[in-house]
């Protein structure tokens, strides 16, 4: 798989934006939470960096803690870090994450042929799936513009008003024989500056 790719990554510029806010409303300075000795932030970075299909990274915040902490836990690696000050405007905690995305884009100019988004809460998130999942897209760039990681579900589900989703009441009929649910999971998005422009117009 990696051979069949590599052609195309000498040619193409890949950035990951990772926003980190300092407050959290459900969970407390969540991301910033010691885990294994180090703060939460740190893994997903960490992970990246060693992603080699990955050129840089642009961490989009309002924190202190990671405009402080992050040069320091990744002195060697500043080369290809951005550390980018989220604007006052952006900051308030229901601000969707693609006002965020458009917003570094736009005001960094970047011009890169893919961009991929993950989050901090994703500490356990392996290279090789990054790795896998940039290269499947890539492999596939002719008919997919977009990639995002989904958990598959096989259960009975329901609307809120109580109407049958994806089975029959009066048909109980084993569960993996059901059509599968798929549950966007937050940990990859990959995408093009214009497939991302055409969702948000839409």
């Amino acid at each position: 798989m990696r051979k069949i790719c590599i052609s195309y990554i000498l040619y193409m510029i890949i950035t990951a934006i990772v926003p980190i806010k300092h407050t959290s409303t459900r969970v407390p300075g969540k991301n910033f939470r010691v885990m294994n000795s180090n703060p939460l932030f740190f893994y997903i970075i960490n992970t990246l960096l060693q992603v080699e299909e990955i050129n840089n990274i642009i961490i989009d915040t309002n924190s202190e803690t990671i405009f402080e902490e992050v040069p320091k836990l990744f002195k060697d690696n500043m080369d290809k870090i951005v550390l980018y000050e989220r604007p006052r405007h952006l900051c308030p905690c229901d601000t969707p994450v693609n006002e965020l995305l458009l917003n570094v884009i736009k005001d960094l100019k970047l011009d890169s042929d893919y961009y991929l988004q993950t989050h901090v809460t994703n500490p356990l998130l392996r290279k090789e799936t990054i790795s896998e999942s940039i290269n499947k897209l890539l492999q596939n760039k002719s008919e997919y513009e977009c990639l995002f990681s989904a958990k598959t579900r096989y259960a009975r589900y329901y609307d809120k008003d109580g109407n049958d989703m994806n089975h029959n009441r009066f048909k109980l009929i084993p569960i993996q024989e059901l059509d599968p649910i798929y549950e966007e999971n937050s940990c990859i998005y990959i995408f093009t500056i214009v497939m991302y422009i055409i969702i948000r117009i839409h």
